[in-house]
């Protein structure tokens, strides 16, 4: 009978009795007959998400999510003063910092999902 407490929190021998295996594994017999009855042991994949809203999702992220609200106040601000180089660089360059991040998270993780390991 499945509990809600989580499988890593519960006593090894309950596991072992609900899940009706041992710490040898399944034998030949048992895991041929759980593959017909429950499916294949494979990872489900996730949805493929169109690349504009994969990148999007990125800003989620807290320490992007950071950089942007230390960025994004201080470029008005630095305008308004006339302190364009000096003010305005800091800006500036947390926002590539920020964009170049998440380009460079969504190419890999895309390359990856070409190369069939899920993310």
């Amino acid at each position: 009978m499945p509990t809600t407490t989580l499988f890593w929190n519960r006593p090894l021998a309950d596991l072992e009795s609900e899940l009706a295996t041992g710490v040898q594994g399944l034998s030949s017999d048992q895991a041929q007959r759980r593959s017909a009855t429950v499916g294949p042991n494979q990872i489900r994949e996730r949805s493929d998400r169109s690349a504009p809203w994969e990148f999007l999702s990125r800003f989620r992220n807290p320490l992007v999510l950071i950089l942007l609200a230390v960025a994004i106040p201080f470029t008005p601000v630095a305008l308004m003063l006339g302190f364009v180089p000096l003010l305005a660089s800091l800006p500036g360059a947390l926002s590539l910092i920020v964009a170049a991040y998440l380009l460079l998270v969504h190419l890999v993780k895309r390359m990856l999902n070409r190369h069939g390991v899920t993310t």
